[in-house]
Parts: structure tokens; C-alpha cells; sequence
């Protein structure tokens, strides 16, 4: 894919990019069962009166799918979320947010060895002492926030980018990529649709 290649040319895993998984975020170092009594995936929540509240459609949801709904609005409300009256979000969406947030909030963030013994104290947890607990480590690169300093304050917006061009328009780069870069993704783009002709 062009766009890969050239995003490639500019970031670097454990450098300038890092991998993140926002289900992990809220398990691991937020204890979700707290908030959410358990799950938020496949949640809907809509932001009413200045607070998330879970999301009703046309007919009531199962109890099953109220209770992710009533996940995703606590999560959102604990996260200060704020956006315009009777915006909507789902699941998906919120855990854009927390990627984003995470690469945010320098100082907030766990990774390397402090990851490491978050994840190593989880399993002692639900595993109890194991030898082969000590040898457990994140992969290179990955990173999960645990907190929020109190003044921040998110505030969340849908930009919807059809076509690679509208992204890179979308997001200021601190670093531009070189016109040399640029021309040689190009090139490569037109080579390869020639190819396949």
C-alpha cells in the first residue's frame, strides 16, 4: 500500500511510534470491572445534558447490550470526555480516543519495564506465583496510559477522511516528510498500479 510505505519513511516503532490496545488500557491498569461491570465493546453512548449516557435506540436494548452501553458512558464520563450536545459514540470510536489520548499525555503513560510489572502483578493475580511470570514482557514499542492529569479535559470529534490524501491533510505534522520521500512513494505508487494493468 503506498500510504503504509510512506507512513514507513517517517515513523519508526520505539522512535516517534508506538502500539497500543485500548482494551488493555482499561483492563489492566484501570480495573474496568469497577466501572463498568466488566464490558464497554459493542457499547453505544450518546453526550447528553454534559454527561456520556448510555445510548437507546428506537426499541429498548437486551440487558445484554445495556450493560455495554452503561460500560462505554462510564468509561467516557471517568476519561472527562466532553463534545457537542447529543453527539454519539461507540465502542470502536472511544478506543480511537484512548490511542490518541496515549500518545498525549507524556508522564501519564506506562511502558517498558513499569509495563512489564503491571501485566507481571495482574497474572500473579489470577494465576497465583509462577515461574513463568518473571519471563513475561511487553513487546517493543508498546505503551498504555494509567491516568489523567485533573486539567486535562478531552474534548472528541469525528473527522471522516474517504481517501489517504484527506488524513494527511487532516493531521499537522511536526516532521514534513521530504520531498524526496514524497516523489519516491509516488513513483512507486505509479509502478505497481502499472503493473497490475
Amino acid at each position: 500500500m503506498p500510504l503504509a510505505h510512506f507512513v514507513r519513511t517517517l515513523l519508526n516503532l520505539d522512535e516517534n511510534l508506538f502500539e497500543t490496545y485500548p482494551a488493555a488500557t482499561v483492563q489492566l491498569v484501570w480495573a474496568t470491572n469497577e466501572w463498568t461491570e466488566e464490558k464497554y465493546k459493542g457499547g453505544k453512548a450518546k453526550y447528553l445534558n454534559g454527561k456520556w449516557q448510555a445510548q437507546v435506540g428506537k426499541k429498548a436494548p437486551s440487558a445484554k447490550q445495556a450493560k455495554k452501553n452503561a460500560g462505554l458512558a462510564a468509561l467516557a464520563n471517568s476519561l472527562r470526555l466532553r463534545t457537542a450536545e447529543g453527539f454519539a459514540i461507540n465502542d470502536d470510536e472511544f478506543d480511537a480516543v484512548l490511542c490518541a489520548v496515549t500518545g498525549c499525555v507524556p508522564g501519564c503513560t506506562v511502558e517498558d519495564e513499569s509495563l512489564a510489572a503491571a501485566i507481571r502483578k495482574k497474572l500473579v493475580v489470577l494465576y497465583g506465583q509462577a515461574d513463568w511470570i518473571s519471563k513475561v514482557k511487553p513487546p517493543s514499542g508498546y505503551v498504555i496510559f494509567d491516568r489523567l492529569p485533573p486539567s486535562v479535559q478531552i474534548h472528541v470529534n469525528k473527522l471522516v477522511c474517504r481517501k489517504p490524501a484527506d488524513l494527511l491533510e487532516a493531521i499537522p505534522m511536526k516532521t514534513h516528510p521530504k520531498p524526496e520521500d514524497v516523489k519516491r512513494v509516488e513513483d512507486e505508487r505509479r509502478c505497481t498500479q502499472q503493473n497490475k494493468v
